[in-house]
């Protein structure tokens, strides 16, 4: 019998079995059989299953090989357009490397060519307005606050390394007090706790100098003026009247604050109030110190006077002493400042516009005390008022809006205190602060440096390969003076940082006296006393370790020095967009070679010309410079100011006027720079096979350096701003200094396609 079971009948068919047809029982009545008659039953029906298996099993591979099949094919097809393609891209790269070798590619170039792109007004023609071409863009893109006066690419570098420093500074770590680093960390701090500074403390220290007529706190037969004189200068780095310093090299021939009369008597009337005198008598004080100041201003030397190879005279100290009308101490006062210096009577100083001297004596000797009283005091007031407290800061605010053609003023609208304090701290320890960034942004990247030197190095050969078509030099003596100039300078050069800074024993050396504490005056106060302390340092030794730098590592720029004939080239001008490794070489010579070769012309300029290639004042009666050679520089100079002189008459613009006589010398050496730039670019691209090709734009070589030389000079200036910044600046204007230069250069033209100019001033090559 069939057994059965609760889970089904074992004999039911499978899934597969269903498909087969059963064989033919007959014989048995379908009801049963013998075993026999099983057993066959049972395999036939196990063949019948593999069979099936077998059948289906034969039927997927078919399936899945018609698939890959397919996908092969596809494949096949894909890989196909993609060899025509890269042999299409090759066809095309290959003609096209042809034609524009090098192109750059790398993360700095793309970057750049963006920037570059950015900063253009495509729409503008080059020809006709080259500025708002090269930097329509940026002008656009970077509108002045309401807070700002003035604004530049060069400024835009400064805003970052000052924000690098203070992120430097953030990461100093509390160690050993007489540690430079920690004495940076705490001034900073000490300057950023405003609510600590003690109007007390300061006033406690006018009264150190004899008291203030103002305030009725000196006697008029007690005050002494050489006592007041003497310890300006030697504690506070307070200058009145005249300046003492150790240095053979001076370049600030004006000074513009007397223009402007409303705001500067305002200025001086307030600060009088916040120092609690009546608004009556802060009046009458303004109109007086600005009246004693304009008679000051008269007395000072003339821009001739600052050109001229005289204006410096060596006289020994008893000499000066007898000099001026007014009987003043000289001797103590020099041996007070530099107390180990050994300075005597008979000792030989330096003395810039002897006529200055007396004439300032006969003042001061004909002026009432009172009025010297309150002068003296005002100029330690008014030196001060950055580090007073909040009140006296307002009211700097308001002068300084003024000062930047701001013209709705508000008395909390000034600089952020963290850049203020980031400024001051580098102001007075400069050279710490300078080692804090070499050691975090340059120092890891040595071949910065190098190549900006190599640069440099590049621009001077050149200058020098070209003495001999200089149209001013007229005869071999001259000439051959300039060629050593240009040798000794090459040797002279320095890029990046003096390399003490990053010597930790040599840093703590330097500022071990250096006292700072928690009280932001008193660091100041000690910080000055710590500065006169250096100077007479380098009086006694002039190699001492800072003597040969006079900008810091941090500032973005370059410096030429006429005493010692040397050229700086600070880290902060290694950065975007000036310079980097891997930009193209037009845009290195465009907008790095040029700012170089702008500082290192200078070394030719007519002031520098009184100085030999030692960099040591000439004699004024010897003849470095032939008196030939001399009249052809101040004859070819008289094109450059008639240039100078139109462009004055076609803005027709008061606030943007420059003087002729200020800019006239430097932008004749402007000129040359932008040739040597050139030229040392073009020889360098010869020399290296080098095209230097920006990804992604169509701009030549030509263009991309000129474009790169203007937009490394974009600005942007508040009318207002203009006259404060313009009046007495030895430089001309952006925009103004661009056009003018670009006019006197034929390549320019070249480049763009644009009518040359008939008449060229002829000064240089």
């Amino acid at each position: 019998m069939a057994k059965t079971t609760s889970g089904g009948d074992e004999n039911e068919p499978k899934e597969n079995d269903k498909c087969i047809t059963p064989p033919s029982n007959a014989g048995n009545g379908g009801t049963g059989g013998s075993d026999n008659g099983v057993g066959h039953t049972n395999e036939h029906v196990k063949k019948s299953k593999m069979s099936a298996f077998h059948d289906r099993l034969d039927s997927a591979k078919v399936v899945i090989d018609t698939r890959y099949k397919l996908i092969i094919t596809i494949l096949s097809i894909l890989i196909l357009v993609l060899l025509i393609i890269v042999i299409a891209l090759s066809i095309s790269l290959g003609s096209s490397s042809k034609k524009e070798a090098n192109t750059c590619v790398s993360a700095s170039c793309l970057a750049a060519a963006a920037r570059v792109v950015r900063s253009l007004n495509s729409s503008v023609n080059p020809c006709e307005d080259i500025w708002s071409h090269t930097c329509g863009g940026w002008i656009r893109d970077n509108p002045l606050e309401d807070n700002d006066g003035y604004r530049s690419v060069r400024t835009q570098v400064d805003d970052q390394v000052n924000r690098d420093i203070r992120h430097y500074i953030d990461l100093i770590k509390e160690t050993d007090d007489n540690k430079p680093q920690w004495k940076i960390k705490r001034f900073y701090h000490s300057c950023m706790d405003v609510e600590d500074i003690d109007i007390t403390y300061f006033k406690r220290k006018i009264y150190d100098i004899g008291g203030w007529a103002l305030q009725n706190t000196y006697s008029k037969s007690k005050w002494d003026l050489d006592k007041a004189l003497l310890k300006l200068h030697t504690e506070y780095g307070v200058s009145p009247f005249f300046r003492v310093y150790v240095d053979t090299d001076d370049t600030s021939p004006t000074n513009a604050i007397i223009k402007y009369v409303d705001a500067y008597r305002k200025l001086m009337q307030d600060i009088a109030m916040d120092f609690d005198v009546t608004s009556s008598k802060a009046e009458t004080f303004s109109i007086d110190m600005f009246e004693f100041e304009k008679r000051l201003a008269t007395r000072m030397p003339t821009i001739e006077e600052w050109q001229s190879p005289k204006k410096y005279k060596k006289m020994r100290v008893k000499d000066l002493n007898n000099m001026v009308a007014l009987k003043f101490k000289w001797t103590d006062l020099l041996q007070s400042i530099y107390q180990k210096a050994g300075i005597k009577e008979n000792t030989y100083i330096l003395v810039a516009f002897e006529n200055y001297f007396k004439e300032v004596a006969e003042l001061i000797s004909t002026t009432e005390e009172r009025v010297r009283n309150n002068y003296v005091v005002w100029r330690f007031i008014y030196d001060y008022l950055p580090y007073l407290p909040k009140k006296f800061l307002a009211d700097t605010n308001l002068f300084d809006q003024k000062m930047r053609g701001i013209t709705k003023t508000n008395h909390n609208m000034g600089q952020e205190r963290w850049e203020f304090c980031i400024r001051t701290t580098m102001k007075f320890m400069g050279d710490a602060v300078g080692s804090l960034y070499v050691k975090n942004k340059i120092i890891s990247n040595p071949k910065l440096t190098y190549d900006a030197k190599q640069i440099a190095t590049s621009l001077a050969n050149t200058l020098l390969n070209h003495v001999a078509s200089f149209r001013w030099v007229r005869d071999e003596v001259t000439a051959k003076h300039i060629r050593e100039k240009i040798q000794i300078l090459i040797d002279n050069i320095d890029t990046g940082f003096p390399q003490f800074i990053v010597n930790e024993d040599s840093l703590q050396k330097y500022y071990s006296d250096l006292i700072v504490q928690k009280g932001f005056l008193n660091n100041i106060f000690e910080a000055y006393f710590f500065i006169r302390k250096k100077e007479e340092q380098r009086l006694l030794s002039p190699t001492t370790l800072s003597n040969s730098w006079r900008i810091l590592a941090t500032d973005v720029a370059a410096q030429y020095k006429n005493a010692g004939n040397q050229l700086m080239i600070a880290s902060g001008l290694m950065n975007l967009p000036f310079f980097d490794r891997d930009l193209p070489v037009p845009i290195k010579f465009g907008a790095l070679g040029f700012q170089i070769a702008s500082e290192m012309l200078k070394s030719l300029s007519l002031p520098a010309l009184n100085y030999d290639e030692l960099g040591k004042l000439i004699d004024p009666d010897s003849e470095w410079i032939s008196p030939k050679s001399l009249e052809s520089v101040n004859a070819s100079q008289h094109c450059i100011a008639q240039e100078i002189e139109l462009q004055n008459r076609v803005l027709n613009d008061a606030s943007y006027e420059v003087n002729p006589e200020l800019t006239t010398s430097f932008t004749s050496t402007d000129i040359a720079a932008l040739q040597i730039a050139y030229r040392s670019f073009i020889d360098h691209l010869n020399k290296n096979n080098e095209r230097g090709l920006m990804p992604g734009i169509s701009i030549d070589n030509d263009r991309l350096f000129f474009i790169s030389l203007s937009q490394a000079m974009c600005e942007s200036v508040r009318p207002g701003f203009a006259p404060a910044a313009f009046s007495s600046r030895t430089t001309l204007p952006a925009e103004r200094r661009v056009k003018i230069l670009f006019e006197q250069v034929p390549q320019f033209s070249s480049a763009f396609g644009c009518t040359q100019k008939s008449h060229h001033c002829r000064i240089w090559l």
